[in-house]
């Protein structure tokens, strides 16, 4: 099963997004639970990177891992982190809906 934790701030920013695991649907390589997380956490981490630069912080430290961080959003496009929030949310909540037994999803609210 793929873990996905998705972590905002009480108004609403994106703070951080981590997944770890494989879902099992399939074989590695020809899992379509996994390939939709990876899809969905990379087009995110992109955009951000380009936003944001050295403020986004990542960790691919291991094989099925992959976390990501925005640091000192003060004064940042807040609306980019909003959107970026609601975007993982929502894919990821379709995805648990027509797999369950495959994506697990938590959501913190850091203050």
């Amino acid at each position: 099963m793929t873990h996905i934790c998705l972590v905002c701030g009480a108004d609403g920013l994106f703070r951080s997004c981590s997944a770890t695991g494989h879902s099992g649907f399939a074989v590695a390589g020809s899992d379509i639970v996994c390939a939709a997380v990876s899809v969905l956490l990379r087009t995110t981490l992109q955009v951000l990177t380009e936003h944001f630069g050295a403020a986004v912080k990542t960790d691919f430290s291991s094989r099925g891992k992959l976390a990501f961080y925005v640091e000192d959003i003060s004064g940042k496009e807040s609306c980019r982190l909003i959107y970026a929030a609601e975007f993982l949310r929502n894919g990821f909540r379709s995805l648990q809906e027509e797999y369950p037994e495959y994506i697990s999803l938590r959501e913190e609210i850091e203050n």
